[in-house]
């Protein structure tokens, strides 16, 4: 008995089933003139032609399918594949007039790895692995909920809509993650592709999937601009302890590790040369070898890292300890 995929709604619907507990044990999944992989950008470089800055695109999204394909044939990612899979999972660009499309007839490689899996092994987890790789690379949604993940981090309001299947579809992809892993790395493996993809667009590219635009390049920019680093400076007094203190490495100064005993906090702590007395240089040497606390001040740079900068102003014996 085989079930037929040739659609979206049949792959989810065949996703459903087995989520259901409602598939039978010897029923086999075919692919029947579906799926495609097809994306297109506009722009006034892609009059039927390729602008060099897509070319990493395309050896990223070349990679993210190896690797899909190696996974679900081989358990693992291969560095090397046979000829025969380099050729069975190779991409092809098609060139149209205002519009580059990137297509990919994905029916023979999905019903080779289902042949391919079904001579080794059978069961429900291999066969919703391979539907969930399928909804990963060929749906919209994948790329639309990466767009608004990123968009609501930076505060952004979203630039696509989701319909209401396509949002049953992103919870039923996200169930998938959290309960099988190969699952979760292929949707890392597309999403960031989607990230190289988004970055080398300029402002006035835009993206599309089934006639839908997706993306602009200018929203691209703003939802992939670095957040900026907010950086706060404040003295600390507290006791810490020397976790390590290294000569010669700062201008012939000191850089050392310390962590304050109360908090827990542990600080990169630069000491230029002559920044201290040779009486706190001894406090602090002698606090290493003894595994003392000692007194000190510092200035700290917090930038949202655990480990944080800091710089010393003085030390001294600690609150509990007389040297």
């Amino acid at each position: 008995m085989t079930f037929e995929i040739r659609s979206e709604d049949d792959l989810f619907q065949a996703i459903a089933l087995l989520d259901g507990g409602e598939w039978p044990n010897d029923q086999e999944v075919r692919f029947v003139d579906w799926p495609r992989y097809e994306i297109t950008i506009r722009g006034e470089d892609f009059d039927g032609g390729l602008p060099t800055r897509i070319i990493p695109v395309l050896l990223k999204l070349q990679s993210t399918v190896k690797r899909a394909y190696s996974r679900s044939i081989y358990g693992e990612v291969r560095s090397r594949l046979p000829y025969a899979d380099l050729k069975r999972t190779e991409l092809i660009v098609c060139l149209d007039p205002g519009s580059t499309a990137f297509t990919f007839d994905l029916v023979p490689v999905l019903n080779h790895i289902v042949e391919t899996v079904a001579r080794k092994m059978t069961g429900k987890e291999i066969t919703i692995t391979i539907l969930g790789v399928t909804a990963i690379l060929v749906g919209g949604s994948v790329l639309k909920t990466w767009i608004n993940a990123e968009a609501r981090q930076r505060g952004i309001d979203s630039p696509v809509r989701l319909s209401e299947q396509e949002t049953e579809q992103c919870q039923i992809l996200k169930n998938m993650e959290e309960q099988y892993p190969d699952v979760a790395e292929h949707c890392a493996d597309m999403k960031a592709t989607y990230g190289e993809l988004v970055k080398r667009l300029e402002g006035n590219d835009r993206i599309f999937i089934g006639g839908e635009e997706i993306v602009s390049g200018s929203i691209g920019k703003r939802i992939l601009q670095k957040e900026q680093t907010i950086h706060a400076r404040e003295h600390l007094d507290a006791d810490f302890m020397i976790l390590s203190l290294k000569s010669g490495e700062v201008h012939a100064g000191f850089r050392s590790r310390v962590q304050d005993i109360v908090s827990g906090e542990i600080f990169e702590l630069f000491i230029p040369q002559d920044a201290l007395s040779p009486r706190e240089i001894e406090l602090l040497q002698s606090s290493e070898w003894k595994k003392e606390p000692r007194r000190m001040r510092i200035e700290v740079v917090r930038a949202g890292k655990p480990t944080e900068k800091a710089r010393l102003i003085s030390v001294s014996p600690a609150t509990k300890f007389d040297d």
